[in-house]
């Protein structure tokens, strides 16, 4: 197969799936590992001089910040956990996980440290 424009043939044989945080988020018991009343959901973070990487949100409707875990800003080691202000939208790592986006037991306490600490946050009045 010749692409258009190129005179190199397309060799597709060596592209890989690849397992991203959104997979493996979908493995865990996510209502039991966040606080009630906290929602999670998914984005796209990018960090200075970084390609898009996925990242999980966990928010709660009545505050303006919320909590993100993703490997972007990480070099791919392991996963941040960083507190954002939705307001603002400026963040600030607050926590680390050993471990990669592709690893259900890294992503689990990557989540934990997350819930963990949105627990201790004050809904706004």
């Amino acid at each position: 197969m010749v692409s258009p424009g190129w005179d190199v043939p397309a060799d597709l044989e060596d592209v890989r799936t690849r397992t991203t945080l959104r997979d493996t988020l979908h493995e865990l018991p996510i209502d039991a590992i966040v606080p009630d009343g906290w929602r999670v959901g998914t984005t796209v973070v990018s960090f200075r001089d970084e390609l898009p990487a996925d990242g999980v949100t966990v928010s709660h409707p009545a505050s303006a910040r919320e909590l993100l875990l993703t490997d972007a800003g990480t070099e791919g080691e392991t996963l941040g956990v960083y507190e954002r202000d939705r307001r603002t939208g400026r963040r600030v790592r607050v926590a680390s996980v050993a471990g990669r986006e592709d690893d259900p037991g890294a992503v689990r306490a990557g989540l934990e440290e997350t819930a963990e600490r949105a627990a201790r946050i004050e809904p706004d009045v």
